[in-house]
């Protein structure tokens, strides 16, 4: 995925940023039409300006191969509907069953490659105060903590495939505190 400049004009959809190769990069979806732009940001004055009212589809995600995934721009530029997408999008989102792949039904071909790959389970904190459980395969590791923003985050577990770890992670966490020497272990 090549870096390209900043556009310094243009209408697009901003997706937010991403950290694709180990740097923050916006990704922006051109309008009325056009291929996804990964815009470097370091080192870059950024201004917004919004247009309209409304929520834009943010696309959907197709499998590049075993392990890697990529977002896709609506063709339509549609209005989101339902999870950020247009009808269409989500319909043919082939990573929409990720979040139900350890609980059984549908699993498409790439998404089952994909889950077959080793994938960790982190805890991240935000700035808000907000505490989540998540999952990330290997190869997005850093990334897609990175993307979150957390302030603080560790990783809990490392699964051999993604099934596994999305099964430890819809289950209830316990987070324990340990009191000082002599306590009586670890309470939650």
């Amino acid at each position: 995925m090549d870096q390209v400049q900043l556009p310094a004009s243009g209408t697009y959809v901003c997706h937010g940023i991403t950290w694709p190769s180990g740097d923050p990069r916006l990704l922006l979806a051109p309008l009325p039409g056009g291929l996804l732009v990964y815009a470097g940001i370091m080192g870059q004055r950024l201004g917004y300006q919004v247009s309209g009212t409304g929520r834009w589809c943010t696309g959907r995600y197709q499998f590049v191969d075993r392990v890697r995934v990529e977002a896709v721009a609506c063709p339509d530029r549609g209005a989101a509907e339902a999870g950020g997408q247009c009808v269409a999008c989500a319909s043919r989102d082939e990573f929409r069953f990720a979040h139900q792949v350890h609980s059984g039904g549908h699993v498409p071909d790439a998404l089952a490659a994909y889950m077959a790959q080793p994938h960790w389970l982190y805890l991240a904190t935000f700035a808000d105060g907000t505490t989540k459980v998540g999952t990330a395969a290997n190869p997005r590791k850093c990334s897609r903590l990175n993307e979150q923003g957390a302030l603080v985050a560790t990783y809990l577990a490392e699964s051999p495939d993604g099934r596994a770890v999305r099964f430890m992670g819809s289950g209830p966490l316990i987070v324990g505190h340990v009191h000082g020497p002599g306590s009586a272990g670890v309470h939650g």
